[in-house]
This record gives C-alpha cells, sequence and structure tokens, in this order.
C-alpha cells in the first residue's frame, strides 16, 4: 500500500511527482522487511532548485525537522543521492551545505515482517508517518508555491 499527496506522485514520479509518504509490504523493499518512509524522490530539476532554496532561507526550520531526537531515533540520518559539492547558486560555506547537496530527499524504517500481523504495527505506522509529517510539509511547501505562481503565470498569459 501507498499513501502519495498527488496523484502522480508515486516513486518515479516524475515533473507531477510531489513529497509523498508510502508503506511497503513484506518482501518489496529489501527481502523480508516492511518499510514505512517518505521523501522527495526524483524530482523535476524545477522542484529540486525550489526545495534546496527553501532549505537555503529556512535552515534552522529544516535542521530543526530532520536532526530532531525523535526524527532521527525513528528514521536516522536522510539518505538519497547526494552531489560530491554544493550546487551552483549555493555558497560552499553555506550552514546548510551539506542538505543541499542532495538531490533525493528520503527517510524510513524498516521492521520485521511478523510485525505486520500485531496488533503494534498500527502504532509503528502512525509514529512513522507522524514524525515524516513535519519533513513532508517543509518539502512540499515551495513545490506548491512554485506550481500556484506558474500556473497564475499561464492562466495569465493565455488571456486573450
Amino acid at each position: 500500500m501507498a499513501v502519495f499527496s498527488e496523484k502522480g506522485a508515486a516513486p518515479g514520479g516524475g515533473r507531477e511527482g510531489v513529497p509523498g509518504l508510502s508503506i511497503i509490504g513484506a518482501g518489496m523493499r529489501v527481502v523480508g522487511d516492511v518499510f514505512v518512509g517518505g521523501g522527495l524522490y526524483m524530482p523535476a530539476p524545477e522542484d529540486l532548485n525550489a526545495v534546496r532554496e527553501h532549505i537555503a532561507a529556512n535552515t534552522k526550520e529544516f535542521r530543526e525537522i530532520v536532526e530532531a531526537r525523535s526524527f532521527r531515533r525513528i528514521f536516522g540520518e536522510l539518505s538519497g543521492e547526494q552531489l560530491q559539492r554544493v550546487p551552483r547558486g549555493f555558497r560552499a560555506d553555506h550552514p546548510a551545505a551539506p542538505y543541499l547537496k542532495f538531490k533525493q530527499f528520503l527517510a524510513g524504517r524498516s521492521a520485521d515482517p511478523a510485525l505486520a500481523t500485531k496488533p503494534a504495527f498500527f502504532e509503528f505506522v502512525v509514529e512513522s508517518l507522524e514524525a515524516m509529517t513535519p519533513f513532508i510539509r517543509f518539502l512540499n511547501d515551495p513545490i506548491l508555491k512554485t506550481r500556484r505562481s506558474r500556473r497564475r503565470q499561464e492562466s495569465m498569459l493565455s488571456r486573450p
């Protein structure tokens, strides 16, 4: 089962994809595991740039989310493809430099598949999704703002 925030946001959703959440059944991600996670996977270049700019402008808020003790306890560190250097347009010594290198922003956790048959599985999923929500909201904010702005511009240009 997967839960996403917008139609077309499945992994690899490309231009239509926005940050989302997923619950993957036993054996689908890592053989023998149940996985709950989310983030931004393979974003369109304009979406990735919007997220990086948002992180650079709101470094304290982003760090409070991904470096929070509860987030780290549940998910560990962020994962996803990264650049070797800070991307063009950002200072190499920027306080968010380690995060600006990310090309994907992912977090998740695995559990033994036996958990899926127990009442504790519900708590595992709810705890995961609650901990993930601020992260997903942060990632979605600049993407949705950029898309709304683009739609407004397109509608104004298309008027006779």
